[in-house]
């Protein structure tokens, strides 16, 4: 106990952030990488593709096919083998002609698209594009040689649609749709779309340099757990009981149990939130700007195991929860073990006797998330149009949880700041 009762001494995770947290220092516990991801879609296939938001995406498992059901013995295999999960943020709808999509380069031999470019031109019509869309330039052969050996993978960028508007070349009587991104989304370098070299009608839209892929998803690493029983608020056994108390006077108030449940699985995933309608009004580039210090952790609890009444979540702290939010705290260990701290119906509610609670949430190696580019190649989904998943872009932004010595020196720090 005197150990644990001052910072600078602490070994428990649990009180060096309870220690910071009194010098309004906020410990984090690491964070979720996050990647593009694009879908393939059929194409056979007339119309959208409705893709649903946690949609699972694995890292690729050999011998197994690229799509396949949950809890079917493929997916039990593909467990086996211990891939990296990802899944998706948002819901879309997917298009067969969004797979690979042409530019139109009217009629330049040589056409390039500088450094700082924020619009390019599209060949045909694509009235399901959208703004808002993400789509990523990827160079599919070497600028110099047309060897698709030769091609950088360095040059692929994503880019936020800001405006599509469909035109026609006259000269040529070609469809073509103009496109616009944002200026955070600039391209950091020079993207080759066509060049004197001899075609490849092996490769997509002819040979061209470079070529833009649609169907992109932001995906979160993790893997959702099954929904787990915590237990029940015991009742309370005990009474505050005063010298001064007789007999004859009314029983005195009920000391509260103490209810802490632990997590069946560790290393729960730590992630930045995200509202798909914003994101949709902010460049790519703001999609991936993660911030440990900003993130929660996955988890939900609810009083029922359907999760149709009222859900509780996760805070930070509980010193801004009013005393009947139902909001909580994730204590994480230093072994990633994590431990449920509720309210006190002053700063957040206070379960009741007999409630008991339900957990659903996400796990996954904070680390693990930053995957390099190609890495995924299997979705679950019972869409049989969906016949693969890639991910042209590495992940991005997985941090392991903030160090007790850093915390330490940060604190003292932060204490001695004016």
């Amino acid at each position: 106990i005197n150990t644990e009762a001052y910072l600078f001494t602490a070994r428990s995770r649990v009180s060096v952030r309870r220690h910071a947290r009194l010098v309004d220092y906020h410990m984090h516990d690491g964070c979720s990488a996050r990647v593009w991801a694009q879908l393939l879609i059929d194409d056979a296939v007339v119309g959208a593709v409705n893709l649903p938001q946690g949609t699972q995406l694995l890292t690729a498992v050999p011998g197994l096919p690229a799509r396949f059901l949950e809890n079917s013995q493929t997916y039990r295999d593909a467990l086996s083998n211990a891939p990296e999960f990802f899944e998706t943020l948002h819901a879309a709808r997917l298009f067969a002609a969004h797979n690979t999509l042409c530019f139109y380069t009217w009629g330049d031999s040589r056409c390039v698209l500088p450094r700082g470019a924020t619009r390019a031109t599209l060949s045909g019509h694509f009235p399901d594009l959208r703004s808002g869309d993400v789509l990523i330039f990827e160079e599919q052969r070497g600028a110099k040689s047309g060897d698709p050996a030769d091609s950088n993978p360095n040059q692929r960028f994503a880019v936020r649609l800001l405006d599509v508007s469909l035109s026609r070349d006259e000269l040529t009587e070609t469809d073509v749709t103009e496109i616009r991104w944002y200026a955070e989304d600039a391209l950091p370098a020079p993207l080759c779309l066509s060049s004197d070299v001899p075609p490849d009608v092996e490769l997509a839209c002819d040979g061209a340099m470079s070529v833009a892929h649609g169907n992109i998803v932001l995906a979160d690493h993790g893997r959702t757990s099954p929904i787990e029983a915590l237990g029940s608020m015991p009742a309370s056994s005990l009474v505050y009981v005063s010298p001064t108390q007789r007999c004859d006077q009314e029983l005195p108030d009920a000391v509260p149990a103490r209810f802490r449940p632990q997590l069946q699985q560790p290393l729960v995933a730590q992630h930045v939130g995200y509202i798909h309608e914003l994101a949709q009004t902010r460049s790519a580039h703001w999609a991936m700007q993660l911030s440990p210090a900003s993130t929660l952790p996955a988890i939900q609890l609810a009083l029922d195991p359907d999760f149709a009444d009222e859900i509780w979540w996760p805070q930070r702290d509980l010193l801004n929860s009013a005393g009947d939010e139902p909001e909580f705290v994730l204590e994480v260990e230093n072994d990633g073990r994590a431990y449920v701290r509720f309210g006190n119906d002053e700063n957040a509610r206070r379960p009741n006797a007999g409630d008991t609670f339900y957990a659903r949430y996400r796990t996954g190696d904070s680390l693990a998330g930053n995957i390099g580019s190609d890495a995924l190649a299997h979705v679950v989904s019972n869409q049989a149009a969906i016949l693969g998943v890639r991910n042209p872009l590495p992940g991005y932004g997985g941090a392991v949880p903030e160090p007790i010595e850093a915390v330490r020196q940060l604190s003292l720090i932060h204490i001695s700041e004016p």
